[in-house]
């Protein structure tokens, strides 16, 4: 994908873009709220491990919403990005910090492979829906691999090709036409895993608090039956900027090519039915019936209807 076109799209969207992935908007789910919320986890575990503060560099920072929320609670981070708006929005954003954590992270406009930051350096890398930007994935493990320590930890997120499987798209078309929907079947099968107890438990207690939130839809939500009638989705329709997506097991053998091993795999954006039911809901309906799925992002299954997921691997370098 050529980088002007991603460029412009992101500058000309930045603030639509922060709002609704972070707080969610109507049918919008806040995919990069889920996705903070299990970076911060997995960072506050790495850094419990260590004596000293955490170093993070952040690829495609953004607005700094996730930058900002690791330097909230101690690490050092520096945000990347190469949308001028967006590191416009990171600075007013880390603005709103205390004083004393203002200086725990600093924002810089640039290209990911013409960065300035220092090599070697870092005990995390994030890359947060950057990958699918890309013409190459090697390139981003590249950038990745230089800055890391050894040891260190590289998170990324990736859009699940393996979800084209449950939900009717152009890109179900388009995998279908080309001779590998029955390989990413196969590949399903292999998440189709034992739930242990204790996480249905967890869901179980999820779903309750889902069922409050739902009796408590601001009323006057539902959709104008008056409207456009819908004739169903243009499953041939392709957006101008559509992200390439990834299968886990595809991304694992990219990463062992760059000498890095998969810790853990987190299936995010949950879809309890099919998207394209959404329009048929009223507005919010849908995602708070997807939500208590979370309970199950860390298991194998959750890859099987999340429509993004979310890996972490180790730098096995030693210098």
């Amino acid at each position: 994908m050529k980088k002007i076109i991603v460029k412009d799209h992101f500058e000309e969207h930045a603030e639509d873009w922060i709002d609704s992935s972070y707080r969610g908007k109507d049918d919008t789910y806040p995919t990069a709220g889920h996705r903070a919320r299990i970076v911060t986890r997995i960072v506050r575990e790495i850094g419990a491990n260590q004596s000293d503060s955490l170093t993070i560099a952040d690829l495609g920072c953004g607005g700094g919403n996730l930058s900002i929320r690791l330097a909230g609670v101690g690490f050092q981070v520096d945000g990347i990005d190469q949308a001028e708006n967006m590191i416009e929005i990171a600075n007013r954003a880390k603005s709103s910090l205390p004083e004393n954590e203002q200086g725990n992270v600093s924002f810089i406009q640039g290209e990911l492979e013409a960065n300035n930051l220092p090599r070697g350096d870092y005990d995390v890398v994030i890359a947060m829906g950057v990958i699918g930007y890309l013409k190459s994935d090697d390139t981003l493990f590249r950038v990745a691999k230089a800055l890391l320590k050894p040891g260190g930890a590289f998170i990324l997120s990736c859009r699940n090709r393996l979800f084209n499987m449950n939900s009717l798209s152009f890109r179900t078309l388009e995998d279908i036409r080309n001779g590998e929907a029955e390989g990413l079947v196969a590949e399903i099968f292999d998440y189709y895993q034992p739930v242990p107890a204790t996480d249905c438990a967890i869901l179980t207690e999820r779903l309750q608090t889902v069922s409050e939130r739902i009796t408590k839809l601001p009323k006057g939500r539902e959709r104008d039956p008056e409207g456009d009638v819908d004739t169903g989705p243009d499953l041939t329709k392709i957006p101008k900027i559509e992200a390439r997506q990834h299968t886990p097991s595809g991304i694992n053998s990219i990463a062992q090519k760059h000498d890095m091993t998969c810790t853990a795999t987190y299936g995010v954006h949950p879809h309890l039915i099919d998207p394209n039911v959404a329009k048929l809901l009223p507005l919010g309906l849908f995602n708070e019936l997807s939500s208590f799925l979370e309970a199950f992002e860390h298991l194998p299954v959750s890859l099987v209807w999340s429509s993004v997921f979310l890996s972490i691997f180790e730098n096995n370098s030693s210098s």
